[in-house]
């Protein structure tokens, strides 16, 4: 059974990833970099630089060369005060607003700085770029309140950053935090009223699986000045690991949503078969399909509930997350995904009751390929945590191809920072539960679905006087339930009524009929069975396709 991933603790602002140290080039590094006309000083050395030219080609030849050269590790020097700050002391240290870079130039986005420090030693060197030419951003202590902590005396470099936007009809000073890059390669964004959650990745290798998971570092930023009043920011970053190298473009743009347009340029150092393309990592704790052993006011606790994929099939797959008793690894085989994303859908303030924390305002990610990925899967790990403050949930895709050294490979994706995604028109699952049934053989579960296709027969079914019976109910729509192992004992599909209740499942509106489909597993001997669901009219799915994995290990027979 693979080991738990070293996933990260979700410290400071609800996660912290694993620190990698700054890379100190060696000789031969230097030669290399030579040839592209950067000298020895190039600032991915996390050196001071002189201004230079720069493009997204230059980027793309900086991560070719670098693939190259042999892989330095990092270095994590810092003064003692800094490198042994515990979590509560680095906290207190804060940037200064009016020493944000573009602060004051009436551009609609801004950029503030971290410090290093516990556990972000990592030197990352970042640069803007005016008019083509790229300036190193130098360290100055005088940017943050240091508290009683004495500013280093040298160029220490940057931890990472976050951006700021200003919205339409706001202040000049009135600036939200839209996007975070901090640590290994580590981002994260929301929508505006939304809260931080999940986090998104430039690669994953080895997520969940034996042996140790590598983190690639971004080593290095270029942030490009905005035009006044622009709508967009461009971000680039050099991406380094043992395994490969890679060049990275993000356009972000904020407004209902906030979307990444990634383009990606990898050059592997070895052949790579388990590398992760656009991964996403979350927080799933409990909800009401299974909270044993939780002992806890709330209803629910997760950064996100489902996983959503739109295969190029067309099939649409909501696979309900879980926090297992040991490391579940599942995979989606597909062929030019349409899509992928780890969704946060319940998002009424009764689904949790978390004042503080509000999970209802977490945003949901949404991975969507901007060209054909071939042949590969969606793959999802989700690991045991027992806490809200350890991040359990992988996604992302893998190629059926593994990765060539002495080859590049590009993709290009858009990422979606929502509440969620309306790009189909079948039910979908908006609440799932389960528990025992009153044969101690056995399991009960139970979905509820709405919206979507099913539309069409609420109208029906409506003007039916009496209503519709069962078996009326039955010769329409067909729930459809296959199990990988055991036996199922039977499945049926009931209509509830429109709900005056404006929040319930979170759906925040009266007038919703919901569809509930229950049925009962006995698993037999088996340890592992992994569900299906669908729902069809006239042969015709009509729903999003369900799937669950239910394991011995979390629901112990009597």
């Amino acid at each position: 059974m693979p080991q738990r991933s070293r996933l990260s603790p979700r410290l400071l602002s609800f996660w912290i990833s694993p620190v990698l140290r700054r890379v100190v080039l060696r000789q031969g590094m230097a030669a290399g970099l030579a040839s592209l006309g950067l000298s020895s000083r190039p600032s991915l050395a996390g050196q001071v630089t002189q201004p230079t030219s720069f493009d997204v080609e230059t980027l793309e030849e900086m991560a070719r060369t670098l693939a190259s050269l042999p892989y330095v590790p990092p270095s994590q020097q810092l003064p003692e005060t800094l490198a042994g700050l515990d979590y509560e002391r680095y906290g207190k240290i804060r940037f200064l607003p009016d020493h944000a870079l573009w602060h004051g130039r009436g551009e609609r986005f801004e950029a503030e700085f971290f410090h290093r420090g516990y556990l972000f030693k990592d030197r990352v060197a970042i640069n803007e770029i005016v008019n083509g030419i790229s300036h190193p951003i130098r360290y100055n202590p005088a940017w943050f309140d240091l508290g009683d902590i004495s500013p280093p005396e040298d160029d220490i470099g940057l931890a990472g950053f976050r951006i700021l936007a200003r919205f339409p009809g706001a202040s000049p000073r009135d600036r939200k935090e839209i996007a975070v890059f901090l640590g290994a390669s580590y981002f994260r964004a929301v929508a505006p009223g939304q809260n931080f959650g999940l986090s998104a990745r430039g690669l994953a290798l080895g997520s969940g699986e034996n042996g140790t998971e590598e983190f690639p570092v971004f080593r290095e930023f270029w942030l490009e000045r905005p035009q006044q009043d622009a709508d967009h920011l461009v971000i680039y970053a050099l991406l380094d690991s043992p395994s490969l190298t890679g060049a990275f473009r993000f356009v972000l743009r904020s407004d209902v949503e906030t979307v990444m347009d990634v383009d990606s340029v990898l050059f592997p150092r070895r052949d790579i078969a388990n590398i992760g393309i656009a991964p996403l990592t979350s927080m799933f704790w409990f909800d009401p399909s299974y909270r044993v052993g939780v002992d806890d006011y709330r209803q629910a606790v997760h950064d996100s509930d489902g996983l959503l994929i739109h295969t190029g099939a067309g099939e649409t797959i909501w696979r309900s997350l879980a926090d297992p008793a040991q490391v579940q690894l599942s995979s989606f085989a597909d062929h030019s995904p349409r899509g992928f994303g780890l969704m946060q859908r319940q998002r009424g303030f009764d689904a949790y009751e978390d004042i503080g924390a509000r999970y209802d305002l977490r945003p949901s990610a949404w991975v969507e390929p901007d060209e054909d990925w071939g042949e590969g899967a969606v793959h999802l790990a989700e690991l045991p945590t027992g806490t809200e403050f350890q991040d359990n949930i992988v996604a992302f895709w893998r190629p059926t191809a593994p990765l060539r050294v002495g080859q590049q490979y590009r993709y290009a994706y858009r990422l979606r920072w929502c509440d969620d995604i309306s790009a189909h028109t079948l039910a979908r699952v908006v609440a799932f539960r389960a528990g025992a049934s009153a044969d101690p053989k056995r399991r009960f579960f139970m979905l509820d679905l709405a919206g979507g296709d099913l539309r069409a027969d609420e109208k029906m079914l409506d003007a039916m006087a009496p209503p519709a019976s069962p078996r009326q109910l039955a010769a329409m729509l067909v729930p459809e339930v296959i199990c990988s192992a055991g036996q199922l004992k039977w499945a049926e599909i009931k209509r509830i009524p429109a709900y005056p209740v404006a929040s319930m499942h979170g759906m925040r509106r009266s007038g919703v009929a919901l569809y509930r489909v229950g049925f009962e597993l006995e698993p037999g001997d088996a340890s592992l069975v992994d569900l299906t669901v669908r729902v069809r009219r006239g042969g015709k799915v009509v729903s999003e396709t369900w799937m669950y994995r239910w394991t011995a290990k979390d629901h112990p027979r009597p």
